[in-house]
Protein backbone atom coordinates (compact mmCIF):
# COMPACT_ATOMS: atom_id res chain seq x y z
CA UNK A 1 0.00 0.00 0.00
CA UNK A 2 3.31 2.23 0.75
CA UNK A 3 2.83 2.31 -3.83
CA UNK A 4 -1.08 4.16 -3.70
CA UNK A 5 0.42 7.19 -0.67
CA UNK A 6 0.26 9.34 -3.32
CA UNK A 7 -3.39 8.47 -4.39
CA UNK A 8 -4.13 8.76 -0.48
CA UNK A 9 -2.94 12.03 -0.27
CA UNK A 10 -4.87 13.00 -3.63
CA UNK A 11 -8.09 11.85 -1.89
CA UNK A 12 -7.38 13.79 1.43
CA UNK A 13 -6.91 16.91 -0.67
CA UNK A 14 -9.81 16.35 -2.79
CA UNK A 15 -12.17 16.07 0.69
CA UNK A 16 -10.49 19.00 2.62
CA UNK A 17 -11.26 21.60 -0.93
CA UNK A 18 -14.71 20.12 -0.74
CA UNK A 19 -15.29 19.72 3.04
CA UNK A 20 -13.98 23.34 2.98
CA UNK A 21 -16.26 24.24 -0.42
CA UNK A 22 -19.02 22.81 1.91
CA UNK A 23 -18.33 24.91 4.86
CA UNK A 24 -18.21 28.05 2.84
CA UNK A 25 -22.21 27.82 1.66
CA UNK A 26 -22.55 28.70 5.54
CA UNK A 27 -20.74 31.77 5.33
CA UNK A 28 -18.19 30.23 7.92
CA UNK A 29 -14.83 31.26 6.78
CA UNK A 30 -11.99 31.43 8.21
CA UNK A 31 -9.88 34.74 6.32
CA UNK A 32 -6.79 32.82 5.67
CA UNK A 33 -7.83 29.82 4.64
CA UNK A 34 -11.16 31.71 2.31
CA UNK A 35 -7.92 33.67 1.03
CA UNK A 36 -5.58 31.01 0.08
CA UNK A 37 -6.76 27.28 0.86
CA UNK A 38 -7.86 27.07 -2.74
CA UNK A 39 -4.66 28.39 -4.52
CA UNK A 40 -3.08 25.95 -2.47
CA UNK A 41 -4.88 22.79 -2.68
CA UNK A 42 -5.88 24.10 -6.77
CA UNK A 43 -2.71 22.49 -8.56
CA UNK A 44 -2.01 19.47 -6.54
CA UNK A 45 -6.03 18.74 -6.95
CA UNK A 46 -6.12 19.55 -11.22
CA UNK A 47 -2.46 17.90 -11.66
CA UNK A 48 -3.51 15.18 -9.96
CA UNK A 49 -6.64 14.52 -11.80
CA UNK A 50 -4.81 14.61 -14.90
CA UNK A 51 -1.97 12.44 -13.52
CA UNK A 52 -4.53 9.39 -12.34
CA UNK A 53 -6.85 9.72 -15.78
CA UNK A 54 -3.57 9.31 -17.97
CA UNK A 55 -2.19 6.79 -15.83
CA UNK A 56 -5.81 4.72 -15.53
CA UNK A 57 -7.48 5.40 -19.36
CA UNK A 58 -4.80 5.21 -21.31
CA UNK A 59 -3.12 2.06 -21.94
CA UNK A 60 0.87 0.90 -20.89
CA UNK A 61 0.93 4.65 -18.98
CA UNK A 62 0.93 3.48 -15.44
CA UNK A 63 4.49 4.95 -15.03
CA UNK A 64 3.30 7.94 -16.21
CA UNK A 65 4.79 11.14 -14.49
CA UNK A 66 4.62 14.75 -15.23
CA UNK A 67 8.31 16.29 -16.16
CA UNK A 68 9.52 19.22 -14.11
CA UNK A 69 9.90 20.93 -16.78
CA UNK A 70 6.01 20.80 -18.15
CA UNK A 71 5.46 21.37 -13.88
CA UNK A 72 6.87 24.64 -14.55
CA UNK A 73 5.12 25.49 -17.96
CA UNK A 74 2.13 24.64 -16.15
CA UNK A 75 2.62 26.78 -13.21
CA UNK A 76 3.98 29.63 -15.30
CA UNK A 77 0.87 29.64 -17.49
CA UNK A 78 -1.66 28.83 -14.39
CA UNK A 79 -0.06 31.88 -12.63
CA UNK A 80 0.05 34.21 -15.99
CA UNK A 81 -3.95 33.32 -16.10
CA UNK A 82 -5.12 33.26 -12.68
CA UNK A 83 -2.68 36.72 -11.77
CA UNK A 84 -1.52 38.30 -15.05
CA UNK A 85 -5.00 38.16 -16.76
CA UNK A 86 -7.97 37.34 -15.45
CA UNK A 87 -8.07 39.89 -13.00
CA UNK A 88 -8.60 42.03 -15.82
CA UNK A 89 -11.53 40.84 -17.01
CA UNK A 90 -13.56 39.36 -14.06
CA UNK A 91 -13.72 41.68 -10.54
CA UNK A 92 -13.82 38.41 -8.68
CA UNK A 93 -10.44 37.68 -9.27
CA UNK A 94 -8.03 40.04 -7.52
CA UNK A 95 -3.79 39.65 -8.76
CA UNK A 96 -2.19 38.66 -4.87
CA UNK A 97 2.03 37.43 -4.80
CA UNK A 98 0.83 35.24 -2.02
CA UNK A 99 -1.14 33.26 -4.54
CA UNK A 100 1.86 33.03 -6.58
CA UNK A 101 3.57 31.59 -3.69
CA UNK A 102 0.58 29.10 -2.85
CA UNK A 103 0.81 27.93 -6.16
CA UNK A 104 4.26 27.19 -6.00
CA UNK A 105 3.80 25.38 -2.77
CA UNK A 106 0.72 23.20 -4.15
CA UNK A 107 3.23 22.80 -7.12
CA UNK A 108 5.78 21.44 -4.95
CA UNK A 109 3.40 19.19 -2.75
CA UNK A 110 2.65 17.30 -6.49
CA UNK A 111 5.92 17.51 -7.69
CA UNK A 112 7.16 16.00 -3.99
CA UNK A 113 4.59 13.48 -2.76
CA UNK A 114 1.74 12.65 -5.85
CA UNK A 115 3.78 12.79 -8.98
CA UNK A 116 4.20 8.89 -9.08
CA UNK A 117 4.02 5.90 -11.50
CA UNK A 118 0.86 3.62 -10.56
CA UNK A 119 2.12 -0.03 -9.36
CA UNK A 120 2.17 -2.86 -12.51
CA UNK A 121 -1.16 -4.43 -12.27
CA UNK A 122 -0.85 -8.32 -10.81
CA UNK A 123 3.05 -7.15 -9.69
CA UNK A 124 3.65 -8.50 -5.52
CA UNK A 125 4.03 -4.56 -5.49
CA UNK A 126 0.68 -3.32 -6.49
CA UNK A 127 -0.79 -6.07 -3.35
Amino acid sequence: MKQLRHFRLYLVLVLAAGSYKFVELYDATIPLLHSYLEDLLALPIILGTALIAVQLLLPGNRNFIITRRDLLIILFLFTLYFEGVLPYFNESFTADPFDILCYFAGAWIFKTYMNRALPIKNSPLAH
